[in-house]
């Protein structure tokens, strides 16, 4: 019920959330797992409109960017950043605030722009070492991309969502099964 949701998530506020001087953050949460918890916090505002996620929300980027800065792109992951990416357009979405967008924005573009090869046919490498291209930095940047394309009525973005969808839909997915493989090496082995 939507009660014993609001009280569970009431009590996990209550054991790991805390605010300090304008930023709120999560014990031992920093980067990609903070922008995870970012978006239940989004959840719980979107769901009920209660003000205080409305406020979380400010304190918990805040937070984030007391840990990372405002530029993470020095941050080797681009699988990190990405999640970020898509927690910062859905807070933009939910609150108007364009700081949210324009991270948003800078961040996508920057990680495409490094990320994005024709090596194995297309798709974005995991990290700056151009190793492998895995699922989890390829899935999150088509959602990524669809939600700029929303915010920005740009098509551009949705090309890019289609391109890293189909990529990763030939190259790590396996029809028969269902299975979602997590990365192509650079030698074409797959895992």
């Amino acid at each position: 019920t939507d009660e014993m949701a609001h009280q569970m998530f009431t009590d996990f506020l209550n054991t790991y959330y805390s605010e300090t001087d304008g930023w709120g953050g999560f014990s031992g949460q920093e980067c990609w797992s903070l922008s995870e918890i970012f978006e239940i916090v989004l959840d719980a505002y979107e769901h009920t409109g209660e003000a205080r996620y409305r406020n979380m929300i400010e304190k918990i980027y805040n937070g984030y960017e007391h840990y990372n800065g405002n530029d993470w792109m020095d941050n080797e992951y681009n699988d990190d950043i990405m999640w970020m990416v898509i927690a910062c357009a859905r807070a933009y979405n939910l609150t108007g605030n364009s700081n949210y967008r324009n991270q948003a924005i800078y961040h996508f573009d920057n990680v495409y722009d490094r990320a994005w090869s024709e090596d194995l046919g297309g798709g974005l490498w995991w990290k700056t070492a151009n190793n492998e291209k895995n699922s989890c930095i390829n899935g999150p940047a088509a959602i990524a991309a669809c939600l700029l394309g929303e915010i920005n009525s740009d098509e551009s973005y949705f090309q890019k969502a289609k391109e890293i969808y189909e990529w990763q839909r030939a190259n790590l997915y396996v029809p028969s099964t269902g299975k979602v493989l997590d990365c192509i090496y650079r030698d074409g082995s797959k895992n």
